[in-house]
Order: C-alpha cells, then structure tokens, then sequence
C-alpha cells in the first residue's frame, strides 16, 4: 500500500464510520515523512469539512510511552476549531471510534514560542502564556488496533486528534503548582482515573518546551493566539458508553463532558 492509499483509507474510515482494520504496523517511514502524511490528511480533512485549525495537541507524553515508540519529544497533532467544545458539552459516543479519555492542562499562547534555537527555557514559556484551564481531550484513531500504533501511524493519524472540552481559565494560575498538581477523571457511575499534572514528563511546560523545539525542527513555531493541549495528567481511559465525566484539577479549576 502506497502512502497516499493510507491516507486515502484514514479518510475513508473516518466517512464510513468504520475503524480501519488495517493493521498500522504496516506503515513503515521517518517521523519527517510520517508528518508529511499529517499535512496531507490534514488538508483533505479540512477541505472536505471547512474546519479550521486553532492550535497543537500534545501526544505521548509520559516518559515510559516515549521510550518505547524511541520518541525525543512529544508528538504534535492539531486543534480544529469545530471540535472544541466548551466545559458541559454534550457530544455522541456514536461519534468516535476508541473514545480515549484524557484530563489535560490547556494553554493559551499571548506570544509566539519559536525552538529554532532549542527547547525554550520555563520563565520563557511562563512569559508566552496568556491563560491556562482544565480540559478534556477525547483521544480518536481511525485504527483498529491503535494500541499497537508505531509513532509513524499515529502521527500519520493526525496524533489521534479527536475532540476538546475546554473549562474556564483559571485567574491564579501562577500561584498553581503545575509540576504536582493532582487531577481526577471521574465518571457519573463514580468509576475514576487519578493523576497528576507530573504524568506529562514531570512537568507539562517541559513537555511543550519539547515540543516546541521539535515543531521548530518541521518549520512549525506555535504562534500567539494558539491554543495548546499539553498531554494526558490521568492515564488514557478508553470509554466504551455513554456517560457524565469531571476532570476535576484543584485550584485550576473543573471541567464537564457528558457522552450521550
């Protein structure tokens, strides 16, 4: 299979409604060409739904998911406008192939973040931030077997962008601790993920820093105005119904999502 008959077959799945059952081990090339395949499916995805990106998400942040994909640095993948949602959403299951829950810290950049000379340092990503808030991403692949996925797959799969919940900005966030921030995904039924902000590489501004630099190295600089989701605090949670869910972050704040 071609590279453009892979992306051909992301977007047709994503049509149907059907996970691909291809398994996506099968796709085999660099992180610079798996990339290529993002813009590309990007593009189509786009074009076909008059969508409009807002900003990055951040994929395969804990430490122990970097090694085993060989990973230097978080994935990026991208925001679209039509799939933000804000906190009390109300979206269907029906709506998503392996729905993966995840309780995230979210930024909003007031000033460009450029690592075309490195990782930029934490005063200076500090200094770039206009608002931080709770969020949830609900994680999406178009894969069957995502869980197998190499980094390439799942960048090619736009890193398994779904949807966002976005809570209010949290006026004080300076006086938050975002390295040991605890967090909590809790579902009506009262079955629950605990985390912590320090899931997402000890500290989730180290894991943009990372990320900036890497989206450097592909002639991305994530511009003010961008919206930022940093990496999963509570491990991923695959959620199969429907549901009422609160990430709740403390003195960042709450946010709600209810899967119908």
């Amino acid at each position: 299979m071609t590279q453009d008959d892979w992306i051909g077959s992301l977007r047709a799945a994503a049509t149907s409604g059907r996970p691909w059952a291809r398994h996506p081990r099968e796709l085999d090339c660099t992180l610079d060409a798996a990339y290529a395949l993002q813009a590309r499916h990007l593009a189509e995805l786009l074009a076909q739904t008059g969508d409009t990106v807002i900003g990055a998400k951040l994929s395969v942040t804990s430490a122990p998911a970097m090694e085993r994909l060989g990973l230097r640095a978080p994935l990026l993948g991208p925001l679209l406008r039509g799939r933000s949602h804000a906190s009390g959403a109300r979206l269907p299951r029906a709506g998503f192939f392996a729905c993966i829950l995840e309780a995230e810290i979210g930024i909003a950049l007031r000033a460009d973040l450029d690592g075309r000379s490195g990782p930029p340092s934490r005063a200076d990503i500090v200094a770039a931030i206009d608002s931080v808030f709770p969020t949830i991403e609900v994680a999406d692949s178009r894969y069957l077997d995502w869980p197998e996925a190499p980094a390439c797959a799942i960048v090619a799969d736009l890193s398994y962008a779904g949807a966002w919940v976005r809570g209010a900005p949290c006026a004080e966030w300076r006086d938050v601790d975002l390295r040991t921030l605890p967090v909590t995904l809790t579902r009506s039924d009262g079955e629950s993920r605990c985390g912590s902000a320090a899931a997402v590489l000890g500290d989730p501004l180290h894991a943009l820093a990372l990320a900036v630099a890497e989206a450097a190295s592909r002639d991305r600089v994530l511009r003010a105005g961008e919206t930022i989701s940093t990496g999963a605090c509570t491990a991923p949670w695959p959620v199969a119904g429907a549901g009422h869910f609160v990430a709740d972050f403390g003195a960042l704040g709450r946010v709600e999502l209810t899967l119908e």
